[in-house]
């Protein structure tokens, strides 16, 4: 049986992304260092009551399958651990990281390795691909969007500008997976430095009264690239619940990606209008249904 071509689904592209970043912010270490490392992940890390002990064994040709964005089927649980732990280790050792990844932090690397595992092989199966232009690697273009298209009759700026890049947390890209394949990559081009990615991921965040400092945050670093749509949500959010604003958002952005007949983005837009949990007046999450 053909292996499914995962590699250039939308989730599987917004996990290696992140993956290759957290590498990047550890230090981007040597593969002989890695390889190193996890080998004493034992000594480093004794087990406790419960879990067994790491005896995963990390090699040159696997390391650069995956950092290169060619692994496939993505790791095992134990690899990806392995890895996560030694990379993490590496950037302690270094002094570039103050604490190693904690047992929490593995729990959010392995939710998001099962997500991305699930979706990535049934948007294979259904057809579901990315190229350059989706995901904001086109070189003759700043951006991979129009501004006139970051929100329907929006008044376009005179002038924007690339923002700074914004990389999302495992738990925080967890949660945008469940928008579907749209979502997935907003990731990718905000870490760019995409505002208008930034801006969407804004509203998508911000339908959820949970991730409202993550949505701030977006808001914030694209209405500073001059977004005119960021920086209206932005300030409904600092003045008020950010929450019934970022829903309105919502429903013209599924609204005007179906008059473009854009289905993945409408699709992503709708998905959030319908989950949608906002704050009330008093800044309180109500009850979840």
């Amino acid at each position: 049986m053909a292996k499914l071509p995962i590699t250039r689904t939308p989730a599987y592209i917004a996990f290696m992304y992140l993956v290759k970043s957290y590498y990047a912010r550890c230090g981007s270490p040597q593969q002989t260092q890695i390889i190193r490392l996890a080998s004493r992940l034992g000594e480093f890390y004794p087990p406790e009551k419960g879990d067994s002990e790491i005896e995963v064994s990390l090699s040159a040709p696997w390391l650069s399958q995956l950092l290169s964005g060619k692994l496939t089927p993505l790791p095992s649980a134990d690899k990806f651990r392995a890895f996560i732990l030694a990379v993490g280790r590496y950037g302690v050792e270094v002094g570039i990281l103050e604490e190693e990844p904690d047992r929490s932090t593995l729990r959010e690397w392995q939710e998001l390795l099962r997500q991305t595992k699930n979706k990535a092989e049934q948007q294979a199966r259904d057809g579901v691909f990315v190229d350059d232009e989706d995901t904001g690697g086109k070189a003759d273009s700043p951006f991979s969007s129009e501004v006139g298209i970051a929100v329907p009759k929006a008044r376009a700026p005179r002038h924007i500008v690339r923002a700074e890049p914004v990389v999302l947390s495992p738990t925080q890209l967890s949660h945008l997976m469940k928008y579907g394949a749209y979502a997935q990559t907003l990731a990718v081009r905000a870490a760019k430095g995409d505002p208008i990615a930034q801006y969407q991921e804004g509203v998508l965040f911000g339908c959820d009264a949970a991730y409202r400092d993550t949505a701030i945050a977006l808001l914030k670093s694209a209405a500073a690239a001059g977004l005119e749509p960021a920086l209206e949500l932005w300030e409904a959010g600092v003045t008020g619940p950010l929450g019934p604003a970022a829903l309105t958002h919502a429903r013209q952005l599924a609204d005007h990606y179906r008059r473009r007949d854009d289905d993945r983005a409408h699709a992503t837009f709708r998905s959030c209008a319908t989950q949608a949990w906002v704050c009330d007046g008093a800044d309180r999450p109500p009850p979840r249904p």
